[in-house]
């Protein structure tokens, strides 16, 4: 496959351009490495990539190890990030979700208890899911020693309350989610685009290799 040989080199594309690459090699990847490219893309540091990488992935069916590689992104704090990875995690069943906050609340970073907490928060909002909220909330017992954030979260999670129940708090009480980010305008190549779709010629691509690669 020769889209596989790209793969590596994606990351490597000029950020202006990374999520068009992205959306036009792998819209439908066909090996594992095509579909890793894409779940390490969910990490990009640049939002735009990230919403195309996750508007690819949402769609797969994925496998164990692909959850176990999703898994790992929660230990980053990027907001958007943890909301893709954790959409992609609700969809899981019991056993697998349970093994996947398991592996969450028995790692060493608060980030990745927070995910698990959060995975929690999401299946007690959903009624629909009752059962699966009951059979996760066991797991709580591997929080031996949770920070103040995490037993704010366990508090409301074995309360069986809904006043004033900081989980209907946007943000959970912890943060403000409404805060507007501000992103980096996109600079695009007008001739670039048009010389990319114009198969007829050799220089359908850049040959400068700067112009690509960062």
């Amino acid at each position: 496959e020769l889209i596989d040989q790209v793969c590596p080199l994606i990351s490597k594309i000029d950020p202006s351009y990374r999520d068009l690459f992205l959306c036009l090699l792998l819209h439908h990847p066909k090996t594992k490495l095509q579909q890793q490219t894409l779940l390490q893309a969910l990490s990009d540091k640049h939002y735009n990539t990230r919403e195309c990488a996750f508007s690819l992935i949402k769609n797969l069916n994925l496998e164990e190890k692909d959850y176990q590689q999703l898994l790992l992104l929660l230990k980053y704090k990027s907001a958007d990030t943890r909301n893709y990875v954790l959409d992609l995690l609700e969809k899981q069943k019991n056993p697998e979700l349970s093994s996947s906050i398991t592996a969450l609340f028995t790692a060493k970073k608060e980030e990745m208890h927070l995910g698990g907490l959060d995975l929690l928060v999401r299946l007690k909002k959903d009624p629909k899911r009752n059962t699966d909220f009951q059979t996760c909330c066991t797991l709580l017992s591997y929080l031996t020693n949770p920070t103040e954030k995490e037993a704010i979260i366990i508090s409301e999670l074995t309360n069986s309350s809904q006043t004033d129940s900081i989980l209907n708090q946007k943000g959970y009480g912890l943060y403000n989610p409404d805060v507007e980010m501000t992103l980096p305008i996109r600079k695009t190549d007008p001739t670039f685009i048009n010389q990319l779709f114009q198969k007829q010629k050799t220089d359908a691509f850049p040959n400068k290799k700067e112009e690509l690669f960062a």
